[in-house]
């Protein structure tokens, strides 16, 4: 094998969710990864893409044979990565203490859902109870109700991601102390790690704990999907310059008008009737008649786009026409937006 961890040794205990996509990881860098299944497995799946750039082995653990014979294995291996319950491993007579007394050097990484001990420790769990535990479940999805995003934020996200991050730190520690670490990779705990920039703005008092409600969360206009001429959806996600100004500048101005919004006033970056006439009902009727080629890069508030949305009144052409004027830089560009709008504006086209 070629890659950064060429010559790393892994031994992978069967299991699924987080550590087949580890093991999957950890090989594509370049690591010798073999997997430990139950005994009678003879092969492992094809069409598996998690299980690709490793070997196996199929062991019996409950036989002492088999678990004499994984001990020797792990004797020259550099990590180990299990995903079971708490406490299995170690009455496989598997445990960190045990593996360790053979090979100090052992990185050994654990994954569960709720860690190796608390009230849940030994419950049945799943990616969407942990992300709903953490908080995540419920700030994703329409506002009628979460929606769970697949698995990807509980189990590879909060699982898979730091398990193999903790594994790799482990690694470059070892190259200093000369020994190996346990490494305690729960979800439940890793999760709230990903919800960092919303717990800051919850502090800073510009997050809405309703969903939909946020810049981020489809309350936008401009950070959302679109269906589209051919069925399909377009994704719209233009917070690198909005009106002409740059992010940092208007991220406030978002804030503020989903705060002015929720008092009941207009709010100029909402989805509601808003300053200008912008809305997403508007930006949904112009993407309804358009193929998705060609839009990957629009800007929410580029006028010539939104300008030609169906049924603006004559008060919201001209106030586009305005806009046109102080943002377009460039007369090709001012004469390509001023013509047909001032022939929609009179009923020209």
């Amino acid at each position: 094998m070629t890659g950064p961890l060429a010559g790393v040794k892994v031994v992978e205990f069967a299991a699924i969710g987080p550590v087949p996509l580890a093991g999957m990881l950890l090989a594509d860098l370049g690591a010798d990864v073999v997997r430990v299944e139950r005994a009678g497995v003879e092969r492992l799946d094809p069409d598996d893409i998690a299980a690709r750039g490793r070997r196996f082995v199929s062991l019996d653990l409950k036989d002492p044979a088999g678990v004499d014979a994984a001990l020797r294995l792990l004797a020259a291996t550099d990590v180990l990565m299990e995903g079971f319950r708490p406490g299995v491993m170690e009455r496989l007579g598997l445990g960190p203490d045990v593996v360790a007394a053979r090979n100090r050097r052992l990185v050994y990484g654990r994954m569960t859902g709720w860690g190796q001990d608390g009230p849940l420790a030994q419950s049945v769990g799943h990616d969407i109870n942990y992300i709903a535990l953490t908080g995540a479940l419920a700030a994703i999805g329409p506002a009628e109700a979460p929606v769970p995003p697949l698995n990807l934020v509980g189990d590879y996200a909060g699982g898979t991601m730091y398990l193999v991050m903790g594994i790799l730190a482990a690694l470059v520690e070892r190259d200093r102390s000369g020994r190996g670490q346990v490494i305690d990779c729960a979800m439940c705990d890793s999760v709230p790690g990903l919800l960092t920039l919303f717990h800051t703005m919850a502090r800073k008092g510009v997050l809405d704990e309703a969903r939909q409600a946020n810049m981020l969360d489809g309350g936008a206009h401009f950070y959302g999907t679109y269906a589209c001429a051919d069925g399909l959806f377009l994704s719209v996600g233009a917070i690198d310059e909005i009106g002409g100004f740059p992010v940092e500048t208007v991220t406030e101005d978002v804030h503020t008008s989903l705060k002015l919004h929720k008092k009941g006033y207009s709010a100029p970056f909402l989805n509601e009737p808003i300053a200008y006439g912008i809305a997403a009902t508007d930006l949904q009727d112009y993407y309804r008649t358009r193929q998705r080629y060609g839009h990957g890069n629009i800007h929410a508030l580029r006028l010539e786009n939104v300008f030609f949305c169906k049924g603006l009144s004559l008060g919201q052409r001209l106030s586009y026409l305005f806009l046109g004027l102080i943002y377009l830089e460039g007369w090709q560009q001012l004469l390509i937006f001023l013509v047909p709008s001032i022939a929609l504006i009179f009923g020209i086209a």
